[in-house]
């Protein structure tokens, strides 16, 4: 790979809190500008947002540290691109500001089933 270092994952958390982590009901949409693939958020807060693809071709945003959401998969080329990406973009916009920052793309073989904890109500 042209002399890059390829290294894997590793999680660094913030201080704990007692929010739960949710994977919140939207699906994101993706876009290329500059020949660069990117993530539209609109009205969630960022923090530290990292983009995750699995092995069975699934795209997640962490949005912060409490809030995940899927990534649409409709475009083909789209997803493809972001597959494989290091970064992309995130464009941002909350309470009529909008910013852009770039998130790092990991593959991971799954999501660990601990992240999402269901509730036995």
């Amino acid at each position: 790979m042209d002399g890059f270092l390829t290294t894997t994952w590793r999680p660094c958390y913030p201080v704990r809190t007692n929010m739960a982590v949710t994977l919140t009901d939207c699906e994101l949409q993706t876009f290329i500008s500059d020949r660069r693939p990117g993530i539209a958020v609109i009205d969630y807060p960022l923090d530290s947002p990292a983009c995750f693809w699995t092995d069975d071709g699934q795209l997640y945003l962490r949005v912060n540290w409490s809030q995940w959401c899927t990534v649409s998969l409709a475009n083909k080329n789209h997803v493809a691109a972001l597959s494989t990406a290091h970064y992309c973009r995130i464009t941002h916009s909350l309470n009529n500001v909008i910013s852009e920052v770039l998130a790092p793309v990991f593959h991971i073989e799954k999501l660990p089933c601990e992240l999402f904890p269901q509730n036995d109500e």
